[in-house]
């Protein structure tokens, strides 16, 4: 797969937009339909309808220097065109603008994405004596509820919400052994569980926590139950996003212009979006607008509305005008 990149000049402004879609849930969705105002597909507002706005706005506009369109790949799963990107990006863009579904209102902040696996060790002895022993799954679950209160206590802010904690898988019981490293339980039910295997799923609200820190706490909290923490293994280890406000003069002069009204969404409600990695590396406005629904994305009958297509699409070609003059 390829990222699609097309410059003129020095870029102040970057139009971004990814090219994958989720999979299809059925051969239906790759057959576009018009009704009724509504534009029906697979990709059709995530993102499609987005990329078509940029690219009919670039048409349309006079662009004289300084833009920059990126259509990129892999936003949906592992965000490895936004990883390529970044690698040899230096610029420094007055605002880069991705075009996700957003109800044609300003996306400018959002929480991070840290997933973790580990192993904690308790220990093992009879059923009938569990006071012998040290419950693994019981303590895991224990010091997995007290970093949850740590984090939303001490790692939230305004602007991105609540840092939370969500447990989203858990396997145990008394290890016998591994294959292909994989653990292997005893089948008796007759024996205190001495392993407990996790999945955390954690949204940092606030910029510069990280795994490392996560797993100190984490660390923490396991010994306090009596245990020990053993393999920790880092899937994602992704920041949060916060573009302040007031560095978005110009697009809500924009948006105001050509809607009436500027509406935000809130920051605690979004995902995380790969956006971010721009902004970590360049430390400079980072933003999604663009069509809507939202609420399709993702799902069987996702459509795009021609209304919100046609807004988008004069909202980029305003900026274009704004941002990408020639000096």
């Amino acid at each position: 797969r390829y990222n699609l990149i097309a410059t003129i000049g020095v870029p102040k402004l970057w139009l971004c937009g990814h090219m994958d879609t989720v999979e299809s849930k059925n051969k239906k969705q790759l057959i576009p339909k018009y009704r009724k105002g509504k534009l029906y597909g697979l990709g059709a507002v995530d993102m499609k309808g987005g990329i078509a706005a940029i690219l009919t706005a670039v048409n349309c506009a006079e662009v004289k220097n300084n833009l920059g369109l990126l259509f990129y790949c892999d936003e949906e799963y592992s965000f490895q065109g936004m990883r390529s990107f970044i690698k040899e990006f230096k610029a420094k863009p007055y605002l880069s603008v991705f075009a996700e579904p957003t109800n044609l209102a300003i996306s400018n902040a959002h929480r991070g994405l840290i997933e973790l696996y580990a192993v904690i060790k308790g220990k093992s002895g009879h059923a009938a004596r569990p006071e012998e022993g040290k419950n693994a799954i019981i303590g895991a679950g224990k010091a997995i509820e007290k970093l949850t209160t740590i984090l939303a206590k001490k790692y939230s802010l305004p602007e991105t919400g609540i840092t939370t904690c969500t447990l989203s898988s858990m396997r145990g019981g008394t290890q016998v052994g591994t294959k292909d490293q994989d653990i292997i339980y005893a089948l008796g039910t007759n024996i205190i569980p001495d392993t407990a295997e996790i999945n955390l799923d954690i949204r940092p609200a606030k910029i510069g926590l990280s795994s490392n820190k996560i797993i100190h706490l984490l660390n923490q909290c396991v010994k306090n139950e009596g245990m020990v923490l053993k393999t920790v293994k880092v899937k994602e280890d992704l920041g949060p996003l916060i573009t302040p406000k007031n560095k978005l003069k110009i697009l809500e002069e924009t948006i105001l212009e050509e809607l009436g009204s500027v509406d935000y969404l809130p920051p605690q409600k979004m995902g995380y979006g790969d956006g971010q990695l721009l902004f970590e590396k360049t430390k400079t406005p980072v933003v999604y607008f663009g069509p809507g629904p939202t609420e399709t994305c993702h799902k069987k009958d996702e459509y795009v509305t021609l209304d919100s297509l046609e807004k988008t699409t004069r909202i980029f070609k305003r900026l274009i005008e704004k941002y990408a003059k020639g000096e």
